[in-house]
């Protein structure tokens, strides 16, 4: 086996840049997967879906929820449910895409952790070191390795605290160094040629979402190809985040391109009960305002409740220049 300093393997490397970006491109794609009884009727998840994702870039696929995209990403990964219906194709590179190929060359960050929560941050990535770097690598590249992945994610002050589970009352690292953590487990092994995320922001706030998002576009700058799944774009991030397509009900790809980035619309023919056609998912803050301010008082009279009163003021209050200086 060669030694470290002389492997060229595009998921080993220190601190090279990535061996070659990947190009990936969806070609007339629908997947149909079966219910779950035996009477249930085939869904189809995905339909018609083409589009392509740009070699050494960072790109999204917006989408609320059921809308396909985790299942996009884990047909790219060459995966698929048993019994599931698949047409059209997805190209990595030129080449149909499969599990060995992808597996060779990309790495995933998916969208629940999923750590031990006894062990420490560092604990954690060593763990993945010894797992993701090649077999000749001694003990000492694997604690450079994490190291420089402590450095790189700004995990350092929290590299000694146990990483924790809310579910089961043990506390540990907040949120957003669990999102940082997960793509550190990624990328220990050399940067890939295409990192696939799966909603890396939601439940972060605006502060810990712009570091996780400038993060990955520093992973694009140095080569690789960074494709996510993400339910809306904040604010503060979208002068960071290009133009993405949009993935409405029912798996159909929309390109709704606004001023300021690709803001997602419900198709036509929504359910009763969700928003109506082309209205934004998130409203604007004008619009939020507007809507609690006619909660307040039209709201209150319809539950039956009097809106607060207003403060009442003395007589010598109300009199002109009564606040004046003598």
């Amino acid at each position: 086996m060669a030694s470290p300093q002389g492997d060229a393997s595009p998921l080993f490397a220190g601190d090279a840049e990535a061996a070659r970006s990947a190009e990936v491109e969806v070609r007339d794609l629908y997947y149909t997967i079966r219910g779950k009884k035996k009477n249930d009727v085939p869904r189809e998840v995905l339909k018609g879906i083409s589009c392509s994702f740009p070699s050494g870039r960072l790109s999204a696929m917006m989408g609320a929820s059921g809308s396909g995209k985790t299942s996009l990403l884990t047909l790219m990964r060459g995966l698929s449910s048993p019994g599931s219906e698949l047409r059209g194709g997805i190209f990595c590179n030129g080449r149909p895409v499969s599990i060995d190929l992808m597996r060779s060359i990309s790495s995933v960050v998916p969208q629940e952790d999923v750590f031990l929560s006894a062990l420490t941050v560092r604990e954690t990535l060593a763990y993945a070191a010894q797992l993701r770097l090649p077999p000749g690598c001694k003990k000492a590249d694997w604690d450079a390795r994490v190291e420089h992945i402590l450095a790189l994610l700004k995990l350092g002050p929290c590299a000694e605290a146990m990483v924790g589970d809310d579910r089961l009352g043990i506390r540990g690292i907040s949120g957003g160094e669990r999102r940082r953590l997960s793509i550190g487990t990624a990328v220990i092994g050399g940067l890939p040629q295409l990192l696939l995320c799966d909603e890396p922001t939601s439940g972060l706030d605006s502060a810990a979402a712009h570091g996780i998002v400038a993060f990955l576009k520093s992973l694009a700058d140095r080569g690789v190809t960074v494709l996510c799944a993400i339910l809306a774009v904040v604010p503060d991030l979208l002068p960071v985040q290009p133009p993405a397509p949009a993935a409405g009900g029912g798996g159909r790809l929309q390109r709704q391109a606004g001023r300021r980035g690709a803001a997602l619309r419900r198709p036509r023919g929504a359910d009763a009960g969700e928003d109506q056609p082309g209205a934004p998912l998130h409203p604007s803050p004008r619009s939020r305002s507007a809507a609690a301010s006619g909660r307040s008082a039209g709201g209150a009279r319809r539950h039956g409740c009097q809106p607060c009163p207003r403060p009442r003021t003395s007589r010598a209050a109300r009199r002109p220049g009564a606040g004046r200086a003598a």
